[in-house]
């Protein structure tokens, strides 16, 4: 009778994970998913949009980035989407590291989905960015260095940090 339980505890310790962990993509998504609403209560040096060092709070106010995506096994990395909205209502920045359309899609990068997204993979507007989430906020930073959505490379170009929390 004791070498049955025994036998029994081995087999059952054996028996594969049926909660295995997530992977990267997926653990990061389920925190990535939601709609973020751009800290301009986040304080200085931080701000809630920052060009170089300069605060660009007063150009994205009411700024939101929505990220969607549903996790696939069979393609962890994506694509998953992006919709930003509501800046100052209907208007948008003059100029701005964001695309005209307001919408598109992203992906993790493979060699460090931990850390790196590709914003628009493979289009004229892709954008690297390194990204910080948890529960309560998000932090995007990339390199701009095309012309902003007025043709005026100045205006934008150079390193953002954009800061979110979750919109209420």
């Amino acid at each position: 009778m004791m070498a049955l339980v025994i036998g029994f505890g081995l087999f059952s310790s054996c028996k594969p994970d049926d909660n295995p962990e997530p992977s990267i993509e997926e653990a990061n998504l389920n925190l990535l998913v939601d709609e973020w609403t751009l800290d301009v209560n986040a304080p200085s040096p931080a701000f809630g949009a920052k060009l170089g060092t300069t605060d660009k709070d007063s150009e994205y106010p009411n700024f939101n980035l929505k990220i969607e995506g549903t996790f696939s096994a069979g393609s962890p990395a994506g694509p998953y989407t992006y919709t930003v909205t509501s800046m100052a209502g209907t208007d948008y920045p003059t100029s701005s590291p964001w695309p005209t359309d307001k919408n598109g899609t992203w992906i993790f990068d493979d060699s460090a989905p931990e850390t790196t997204i590709i914003r628009d993979d493979g289009t004229a507007q892709e954008i690297i960015m390194s990204y910080t989430v948890t529960e309560n906020s998000l932090q995007l930073i990339f390199e701009y260095t095309r012309d902003g959505s007025n043709g005026r490379a100045s205006s934008v170009a150079g390193t953002w940090v954009m800061n979110f929390i979750p919109k209420p």
